[in-house]
Parts: structure tokens; sequence; C-alpha cells
């Protein structure tokens, strides 16, 4: 088993060198340095407590709108106190996985396996990518971002309840004393400790600082200090500078902002502003869609925007213009591609990501965010009609909303990569952009020119999902490869080439042609991920109040096998319909006929969750369930064109929908 590990680390560590631009190397080399000192505590121990003059001081705290919170809905109040109770009487519920009571403050248990990662062992030592681990550390990752607490913190500020006041102070105190500085998984990866900064924050607000004890407010100012200083010291750049950088530098500017105290305050503070003024440029395109090609990390990221520009307004700090350009560009995509019911396409990976935790469950947030930053910068048509004002804006100081606009209609987002065709109740979205973000584009999957289709609120064609980033049994490479998704797959092969988890190697590259909304809406896109093999994938997709419309053209030589999927949501029963045809029916109303003109093909329907391959859909994360997919195949000679129809025969609405 170690020698299988050692195996798996070098080839991890060879496809990772080849991702990197050379002008990484020094840093890495010099971050290798630094954490060789930091293992053996030369330099790190002197972060692990604040000076004794701080931790006495009252401690500081997220600048909540604690007058707009008091204002919820009652219903927000009686579903966080239900939740609340849920965590102390059945353990918190994370990730579609319960923990046993017991293990409520054991931060090194895996719920699924039941086993324990190493406690003590320095932060970096750990392997957790090459299954030498228990399970997903993801697992473990989650309850130690104590967002779960935030939910207590919330019943004990809106109903008063004691029982869940002790929990959350008790809990907090459980996890700094059960986590010394830099030892364990919980400093072992930037963004859980950005996580948990302001989840420390948020508790501290909610709580009120000086009802803490000081045995809690001393050991916060510690936790604080030492957090702020290994987030300072390991930045996730280069190639790492995803979503991980932009968490990194929201709760370095937060801890500098609001603990000005600490010793290394002003540097990270200093440094956090400059990544986040950085980051929201280039994670954001102008036309405002996500670069990482997934609108919940999307999300995810919009969300430490603008709790800095929480933060930033309360401590009397100037943020460079482009946040708020970016999350006004930011939030009228993510509400371009909800249809009538709030519900998105998903596309690219999905962990559920989220900072300020006003549910223990998945959430809508492409919706919630979308209203959220509506509401702060006043725009009305990034609020969708089935957004209300939640507690998420309260706490960001939204007390109302500005008047709805959310106006649906066809439209191009050129630099993201993707078109929004509306007709009636249709909305389609067409994929013609970038794998994914910069050079290892972790959180793309190889689906250039797929096609999601939602009619009325109920979703029809779907992306497959994301299931698990670790210990999945192989559904990792299924789910992001070209077969998990409504396009066109060659001889067997991915568009893109996968090189690990989160890496690629040769990548597809995506190309729009047209895009015309007259009359019928209609998109024009190719790509190039089978140029090796001479071939060029060009798709036309139509759209009209009554159907969708697919053209597929191949374009090359010689005999090839070419494959078609076309995967629909679990909701969704798919029958043969005589003729060549399949009937969609939908619990909800909804019945579509689908044809397709595809010669010398064979055709079935895929429905299972057993073992990697279409048939299976994740609508959350850890979970996959079985769901149909339409198969279509066959050798043909190129050129080929295939073509797609999908009409809607009947349709009575799908308000309850979901994403």
């Amino acid at each position: 088993m170690i020698e299988r590990s050692i195996g798996h680390q070098a080839l991890w560590y060879a496809k990772r060198l080849r991702s990197m631009p050379f002008s990484e190397i020094p840093h890495r080399i010099l971050e290798a340095a630094k954490r060789n000192a930091d293992r053996h505590g030369k330099i790190a121990a002197r972060y692990a407590y604040a000076p004794d003059a701080i931790s006495g001081l009252p401690l500081p705290s997220f600048p909540l709108d604690l007058d707009a919170l008091r204002q919820a809905n009652p219903n927000d109040i009686i579903r966080i106190g239900s939740q609340a109770n849920g965590i102390l009487i059945d353990g918190p519920a994370l990730l579609g996985q319960r923990w046993p009571l017991g293990g409520r403050a054991d931060w090194s248990l895996d719920p699924v396996s039941g086993l324990h990662w190493e406690r003590n062992g320095f932060c970096f030592d750990i392997d957790r990518r090459h299954g030498a681990g228990p399970g997903d550390v993801k697992f473990v990752w989650e309850l130690s971002r104590l967002q779960h607490l935030q939910i207590l913190a919330l019943d004990a500020f809106l109903s008063g309840s004691e029982h869940s006041r002790r929990a959350c102070e008790e809990d907090t105190l459980a996890w700094i004393a059960g986590n010394p500085p830099f030892r364990g998984l919980g400093y072992a990866c930037g963004i859980e400790l950005a996580s948990r900064v302001i989840s420390v924050l948020v508790i501290v607000a909610l709580l009120g600082p000086a009802s803490l004890s000081s045995k809690l407010s001393s050991a916060i100012w510690a936790m604080l200090n030492a957090h702020g200083a290994w987030l300072a010291r390991y930045p996730s750049l280069y190639s790492s500078a995803n979503n991980h950088l932009i968490a990194e530098a929201g709760a370095l500017f937060a801890i500098g902002s609001l603990a000005p105290e600490l010793p290394g305050a002003e540097q990270w503070r200093v440094m956090g502003q400059k990544h986040l003024e950085q980051e929201a440029a280039r994670q954001i395109t102008p036309d405002g869609v996500g670069a990482e090609q997934s609108p919940t990390y999307q999300a995810y990221i919009m969300e430490w925007l603008i709790i800095t520009r929480r933060i930033a307004a309360a401590t009397g700090r100037c943020l460079d213009p482009v946040i708020d350009q970016r999350l006004q560009a930011g939030a009228r995509f993510l509400a371009s591609i909800l249809d009538t019911a709030g519900n998105h396409p998903r596309f690219g990976d999905d962990d559920e990501g989220v900072v300020l935790r006003q549910d223990i469950g998945h959430e809508r947030m492409p919706l919630a965010l979308a209203g959220t930053v509506g509401a702060l910068l006043g725009d009305g048509s990034s609020c969708h009609p089935e957004y209300r004002l939640d507690l998420r804006a309260r706490m960001l100081g939204a007390s109302s909303l500005p008047a709805k606009d959310w106006r649906p209609a066809s439209a191009v987002f050129p630099t993201g990569g993707y078109t929004v065709l509306r007709a009636g109740s249709l909305m389609a979205l067409f994929d013609h952009g970038p794998l994914g973000y910069m050079s290892l584009a972790g959180h793309g999957h190889a689906d250039a020119l797929s096609v999601w289709l939602h009619a009325d609120g109920i979703p029809l064609l779907v992306d497959a999902g994301t299931y698990r980033y670790n210990y999945d049994g192989g559904w990792r490479k299924h789910l992001r490869g070209t077969a998990a998704h409504n396009t066109l797959m060659v001889d067997d092969m991915d568009q893109s080439e996968q090189t690990g988890p989160f890496n690629w190697g040769r990548r597809a590259r995506g190309n729009l042609i047209s895009a015309e909304f007259q009359g019928a809406q209609t998109a024009t896109a190719t790509h190039d991920g089978y140029s090796r093999l001479g071939i060029t994938h060009k798709r036309t997709v139509t759209l009209d109040e009554n159907s969708l419309k697919i053209v597929d053209t191949v374009l090359g030589s010689g005999r090839h096998h070419v494959r078609l999927t076309l995967q629909f949501d679990p909701s969704i029963e798919l029958q043969p319909a005589g003729d060549g045809r399949w009937r969609a029916t939908s619990q909800r109303g909804l019945t579509a006929v689908v044809n397709v003109v595809f010669p010398q093909m064979t055709s079935h329907i895929e429905k299972q969750n057993v073992s990697p391959g279409p048939g299976a859909v994740s609508h959350d994360y850890n979970r996959i369930g079985a769901a149909p997919a339409l198969l279509l195949e066959g050798h043909s000679s190129l050129p080929l064109e295939v073509v797609t129809t999908i009409a809607i025969e009947s349709l009575k609405g799908g308000m309850d929908g979901r994403d």
C-alpha cells in the first residue's frame, strides 16, 4: 500500500509539473524550503499564539447588519431553529452525509468509513491525494469549516436558544484546542482556513464579543493570528490561483481589517486586497462568466467579493471599482441562465461551497447570489422572481429588494463562451467556451458544444454532475469526460486529455461562429478537440417556443465511431415511442418527443448508478442516482450529419423545480 501511494505521488507530481508555467518552478522550490523549515518549527512556531497584550482585548467580529437580520422572515427563523435542533440531537449533516452525534467535534473522523485521519502530523506531510487516507478528505474539511456552527449561532441570535449558544461556544473552543497550529488536516489547505476565519468572525458577531468567556476569547485571538500567518505564508499562486486564492485573500483582508492589533495585520490586509482586486478581474470575465466554467464556483467567489465589500465599507477602506463591476456583470450572467423556476443548468464541478451559511443543505447559489448582489447594488435585473431577501443578504446589509426587473432573453457571452437561447418558456444553454481556468482548469469538464434544456422550470437535458472529488470509485474520471455530457464523442476519446482529478493536458477549444435572435433563436459553434484525428465538430442549436433542434456536423474523412449522448434529468421517464422516437415525460406535466436522424446508428437507454458510465446523475455532492441517458452511436464515414429534435407536446409548468 505504501509503495502504491508513493508511486501515485510521483505520477501526480510529474503531471502537475507539466501543467506549471516555467516561472512557477522557483516559487515551488522556495515553498518546499519554507515547508521544511516549518516542519521543524524553526519559523512558524512564533505565530501559534497571539501576544499576551492582545489576547485580553475585545474580539474582532464580522460587521453583520444585525438590525436587518432581526427583521428576518419568520419562516427563516423556524427553519434555522429546526436545523440547529437537528445538529444538536442527530449530529450535523454536511455534503449529504450525517456525522454521528459523538462525532460532532471529532475533527479527524471520516463519517463514511468511520476511520480517522492522522491528527497531529505536520499538515503538509499528510497524504490526502493518493488513496492513502480513510476517505474523501472533503468530509473532514467540511466539518472543520465550522459553518454548521454558523447555524447554531444564527439560532442563538434569532430565537435566543441557550442550547445553541452553549454548543456553539463549546465546539468552537473544541476545534481550536483539538487542532494545534500547523498540525493535522485543519491547516493543510488555505481555502479551509479562510472559510473557518469567516465562520469564527460571524459566530463572534452573532453571539456578541462581550458575552464570550476569556478562555474562548483568548483562544480565538490565537487562532486568528495563526490562520493569518499561515495564509500569508502559503498563498495559492500560479497554477493554484483559482477560487482558493480569492478565499485566502478574502480571509486575509478580513483579519487585517477587523483585527488590526495583530502584528501582521496590515501586511495581511494589503496582501489580501491586492489579490482580491486582481483576481476579481481575472476570475470573472468582463461579460460576467466565471472563468472556472462552473456557476456554483462563480457564485462562491462572488460571495467572497461581497463579504470583502461589506468589510471594506465597515472599516473605511476603498476597493478598486473593478470588484463592483465584476459583481454586477457576474450577477447578470447568473440571472440570465436561470429558468422560470429559478433553476440553473449545472456545468463544471460543484462542491456546494458557501461562505455565509444560511442553510445546512444544498442552496441554489446562482439564484441566491445573483439576487443578493442585485439587492446590494440596486440592480433589479439580477433579482429573479423566485428570489426573496434571504438571511445572507440581510447579514450583508440589504433590508429590501430593488424593483425586480428580471427579463429572460437570449444572449451571447462571447468571452466566457456561452449562448443562452430563450423562446417562450423554453431555455437552452450552449457551451462554446474554454475548458476551464488557467493551466490546470481543475474544475472544468470536457463538455465542448454541450447543450442543456429546461422547459418552464423543468430540467430536461442536464449535466451528470460531480459526485465526489476523492474515493469516488472511478466516477470522477467519467463525470469530467465527454461521455457524460450532451455532445458528440468520436472514437471513444475525450475531447480534452485528463491528466489527473484536477489536471488537464491537451484541451479542446470552442469557437462561436454565429448567433441570431431574430425569429427562431439559433447559434452555431465548432470545437477542435478531435483535430488530432483530422476531425472538426460543428453544432447548430435552434430553439423556438415548442422545440429544440440540434444539427451536428462531423467534418473529416475516413470511418469513425461516433456517439451522441442525451442525458435526461432523473425526474424524466424515457420510453420508446415507435418509428425510432422516444417519449420523455415528467410527473409535473411535461411531455416531449425526441427524434434523432443518425445514419447507421444503434440506440439504447442507460439508467444505472452501479458503475462509472452514462445513465447516472449527481445532483448533490456525495450522491449519485440513476437517470435516463439516451445513447445513439454507430460507425460512419465522414463527413456525417446528425439531426436531433426535441418537440414539446404538453407543458403544465414546473415552479417546484430544482437545479
